[in-house]
């Protein structure tokens, strides 16, 4: 820049250095654009879907938190830094489903509902006065992990054991130790016919001894059969897992149950 004047030193120049700079721009885009989780199986593993959270503008944006609109439905958002993201930057989070498992049994836990059986097992000597009796219940696939109770050696109840499917049986570790099972149980057979019955279910699986019918009674020898193996099941008692506030889902569960028809039981 060069001023002129009528001083005696009549020319002065300045340098003038800089550039222009651009409009602040404060944007945010998320990916997918929708999330769909489909429908929860009585079997189904935990849902959840991954969401990519990007700074398409020029400035950093402060994320303060985020929120699921309508409130009620059951999602939320895990693993969402708060704070700046910085321009061209992206953070990945997690949405989880709502209803991560389902299941159901026969017998209600913790309801002070039992049922007994006098069981055979393999290689137990039962004589006349020999105790066999054991709690039993008949569940749905996916029972112990929906309820948290721990799998030690096996596998679940799935879904292809059905009437067609040779018998089997989960036990817990209080009917393991009642006929010297020990933790060698898989792959052992039993009977539910009563003492000396026939040996026609196999010992499929063994799980942590949790409670039974009430909380304070000690935790009897239990056997867990599949429900989709009885051809007269008659009452189930349906379990729901959440991943948020189970109070979230209690007004729309009788929606969802009185949608199914009457003729659907898998």
């Amino acid at each position: 820049m060069t001023f002129t004047s009528d001083a005696a030193i009549p020319i002065t120049s300045i340098s003038l250095q800089g550039g222009t700079r651009s409009a602040q721009v404060l944007s945010l885009s998320v990916t997918p654009a929708a999330i769909d989780f489909g429908s929860v199986a009585l079997s189904g593993p935990a849902n959840s879907r991954l969401a990519t959270v990007t700074n398409t503008g020029n400035f950093d944006v402060n994320i303060t938190g985020s929120t699921i609109t309508p409130a009620g439905g059951g999602f939320s958002v895990t693993g969402l830094t708060l704070g700046a993201l910085a321009p061209g930057v992206s953070q990945t989070f997690t949405v989880p489903a709502g209803v991560t498992s389902v299941t159901a049994s026969r017998v209600p836990a913790l309801a002070g509902s039992n049922t007994n059986n006098d069981v055979a097992v393999q290689d137990f000597p039962a004589g006349p006065d020999t105790d066999t009796g054991s709690s039993t219940n008949m569940v749905a696939p996916g029972y112990f992990r929906t309820m948290g109770i721990p799998l030690i050696a096996g596998r679940e109840i799935s879904r292809n054991d059905t009437l067609s499917a040779p018998r089997v049986a989960i036990v817990n570790e209080a009917f393991a130790k009642k006929f010297n099972l020990g933790r060698q149980a898989v792959g052992k057979r039993m009977g539910d016919g009563g003492t000396g019955s026939a040996l026609n279910i196999e010992i499929v699986g063994l799980v942590r001894d949790a409670k039974y019918s009430r909380v304070k009674d000690a935790v009897p020898p239990q056997y867990f059969l599949p429900y989709r193996q009885n051809e007269t099941i008659g009452t189930l008692n349906f379990y729901v897992r959440t991943a948020t506030n189970p109070e979230d889902f209690l007004a729309n569960i009788p929606k969802v149950v009185a949608a199914i028809p009457l003729t659907v039981i898998t």
